[in-house]
């Protein structure tokens, strides 16, 4: 069959659109839907696979791809012009708050730019001395060493002041837009079906998943199911020692609201006064100081 509709999950990076769709390609798995297909739109642009078709899609009567994506979207809900065949019949934003996605970002540096030898100055320039303000810029082996544990606070304090004062941009991530344009944009896409997951609730209680079956015909059980199964998964990767190491930095923190250990309070204030009122429009009210 054709595949015609596309069910997004669209995030800002580092938000935890990765968590998602690899709950629903857990479940989905149970009904057929082939464990190495790819659900990534970013990747699928970059290869001649197929598009695989996902079941259990209650949105369409078509064949529905289900892709995550950081991309912005058009007001149709279009997110990539090399897949504007595909409609957009919903989807599934994921919200984390811009402070803890800064964090998470800066420590998923540690592998980006490791990944990223030869690629110039400007990616150096980009991380290093725009957003953490740093003079020396670190070799690639040095950069991996770091974590957010031994950054002193004055480099997070710049890098949160900088992601501040341009509206919530991180440089080397400017192709995806800030973080308030991304959540404004696919907030007002127009989509007939939306889901809006917070990483936090997720994080608080697992059940918020639950919401998923609103969209797809998967039983609260099989849910649950593949929340458990996805979340054991990911626990055996970030313990793992060897294989695949990436794996410890990638999943580094799954927690919340945990900027607060590494920004200073000045700084948190100095961000909440420019943009509390903004973030408690997109749901996040009294965010912690301290």
């Amino acid at each position: 069959m054709t595949i015609e509709d596309v069910v997004w999950i669209p995030s800002y990076p580092k938000s935890g659109n990765t968590w998602v769709h690899q709950v629903l390609k857990v479940a989905a798995e149970t009904h057929g839907f082939p464990r190495n297909a790819s659900m990534d739109a970013h990747e699928l642009e970059k290869s001649a696979e197929e598009i695989p078709e996902f079941p259990k899609v209650k949105v369409s009567r078509n064949g529905c791809a289900v892709l995550k994506t950081h991309n912005q979207c058009d007001a149709t809900g279009r997110a990539h012009p090399s897949l504007e065949r595909l409609r957009p019949v919903g989807s599934i934003y994921v919200r984390r708050n811009p402070l803890d996605v800064l964090l998470s970002y800066i420590n998923f540096s540690r592998i980006q730019y490791f990944n990223r030898k030869g690629k110039g100055e400007h990616y150096r320039k980009g991380l290093f001395r725009t957003l953490l303000g740093m003079k020396d810029v670190p070799d690639y082996q040095a950069w991996r060493g770091e974590s957010l544990d031994s950054l002193p606070t004055k480099l997070l304090d710049h890098a949160l002041d900088y992601f501040s004062e341009s509206g919530m941009l991180i440089p080397t991530l400017s192709h995806f837009g800030s973080w308030l344009d991304h959540n404004e944009v696919w907030q007002k896409a127009q989509v007939d079906n939306k889901l809006l997951i917070y990483y936090e609730d997720c994080i608080q209680n697992l059940e918020a998943f639950s919401v998923l079956g609103t969209m797809f015909d998967f039983s609260d059980d099989e849910i649950r199911t593949a929340v458990r199964t996805r979340n054991d998964i990911t626990n055996t990767a970030r313990e793992a020692r060897s294989g695949k190491p990436d794996n410890k930095i990638f999943y580094n923190k799954m927690t919340s609201f945990y900027y607060v250990k590494y920004f200073s309070m000045a700084a948190i204030s100095r961000f909440m006064v420019r943009h509390g009122d903004k973030l408690e429009s997109l749901g996040y009210v009294n965010l912690p100081l301290h």
